[in-house]
């Protein structure tokens, strides 16, 4: 475990458990969710920071990350064709296979 984030998550305690796991979530790289969360238990068998704390912090982080996903995707879905081959650029304009199923 870096040095930087073990004084990071010993700073900001619960904080900085709720961001990390938010940002992995939402798809931003940061540390792995998985080593986090063994370093976690591992204060909270340490009674360092609190079991039950470290889970809520979790379940809130996950969630509310893949709910940003899922209303971010679900306005993307809902864009017009024609702004969609707009954000896409040329590469959907000269596609062939888009041509065939418009053909049909």
């Amino acid at each position: 475990m870096p040095t930087g984030l073990v004084n990071y998550i010993m700073e900001y305690g619960y904080l900085s458990i709720f961001l990390l796991v938010f940002l992995q979530e939402i798809g931003i790289p940061s540390f792995p969710n998985e080593l986090l969360l063994l370093y976690t238990g591992y204060l909270a068998y340490k009674g360092i920071l609190d079991l039950f704390k470290v889970l809520m912090m979790v379940v809130a982080a996950d969630i509310s990350g893949s709910f940003i996903l899922y209303i971010l995707f679900f306005l993307l879905q809902c864009v017009p064709d024609e702004t969609q081959t707009q954000l896409a650029g040329s590469s959907l304009q000269n596609d062939p296979i888009a041509e065939n199923k418009n053909e049909k």
